[in-house]
């Protein structure tokens, strides 16, 4: 068997595993799709894992991963769609009990940190598009860089899910979107996806 230690973030490995009533504590035989956006679709392929024959578990019937040097062709006869985790979570409507709007920009990584010059345009953009009563989804990658503050200081309110590490990062994630009517984001990314399938109206400009 050989298992991805990145199926644990986000507690999608977690959330599967749970579905399938499966013990807590058994790794899962291959690699998750861990997200999605236009530039790749946030299943990594290519890598010592994938030359080793590891299975992949992507979200739909796709044909490539990625590495740090663009796509990569998944092999088929290894590779299983499954959905998101997402849909595996127990259904559940739209709360909608916030005003204004969630704004989500995307987020930092490890290897590519958002210059905080481009935070800050966002943030100027934001609040002349939907003013200050919006709050903003800080990715805690986003917060270590300090990035929180520079969202207050134009007044918005910050919201965080905390790590992605943590086994109930997608239903802390789930619960914030849940409450917000309005989503607006500066690209397609996963939580555009997430909100849509949760009753939200999204907005992606800026």
């Amino acid at each position: 068997m050989i298992h991805c230690p990145l199926n644990e973030a986000y507690g999608h490995a977690s959330i599967l595993r749970k579905y399938a009533g499966i013990d807590k504590n058994i790794p899962i035989n291959g690699r998750l799709q861990h997200g999605w956006s236009p530039n790749n679709t946030g299943l990594i392929a290519g890598d010592s894992l994938d030359k080793q024959g590891i299975n992949m578990f992507p979200w739909n019937n796709a044909k490539f991963g990625y590495n740090i040097d663009g796509p990569v062709r998944l092999d088929q006869t290894r590779t299983y769609p499954v959905g998101a985790p997402i849909l595996y979570l127990p259904e559940s409507g739209p709360i909608f009990d916030s005003h204004g709007i969630l704004a989500i920009p995307t987020h930092s990584i490890a290897e590519k940190r958002i210059p905080r010059a481009v935070w800050e345009d966002w943030c100027k953009y934001i609040l002349f598009t939907y003013g200050s009563k919006t709050d903003v989804l800080v990715h805690y990658r986003d917060i270590e860089l300090g990035y929180d503050k520079i969202a207050m200081e134009y007044g918005f309110g910050v919201k965080n899910c905390g790590r992605p590490s943590t086994v109930d990062y997608l239903q802390r994630v789930v619960a914030t979107l849940q409450s917000y009517e309005y989503v607006a984001s500066n690209c397609v990314q996963t939580a555009c996806f997430y909100a849509l399938y949760l009753g939200c109206t999204v907005f992606v400009d800026g």
